[in-house]
């Protein structure tokens, strides 16, 4: 079973996609104008959900499709949700 689909691992890897997608939706509504706020909306939304769908998709591959796994370390698990959830 690859690393990344183990149950706490996986809790964590959707909580942290979670806050992701939160923090960039609202960051990027917030950070528009009101004239194009209306004509993004559904742009960004449908982007986010390409993104968060692609990513949990490829984290859920390995279960349907069995291929060559990454070396199991919990430190760099670790190291790339904090890369990932740290600030631009």
């Amino acid at each position: 079973m690859p690393f990344y689909s183990q149950r706490p691992y996986l809790y964590v890897f959707i909580g942290a996609l979670a806050i992701w997608v939160v923090s960039d939706l609202s960051v990027g509504f917030r950070s528009r104008g009101r004239a194009t706020a209306s004509q993004d909306r559904g742009s960004k939304l449908a982007i986010a959900v390409a993104i968060s769908g692609g990513t949990f998709g490829a984290a859920l591959l390995p279960e349907v499709m069995p291929a060559p796994e990454l070396p199991r370390s919990p430190a760099a698990f670790w190291i790339g949700i904090t890369l990932w959830l740290s600030p631009a």
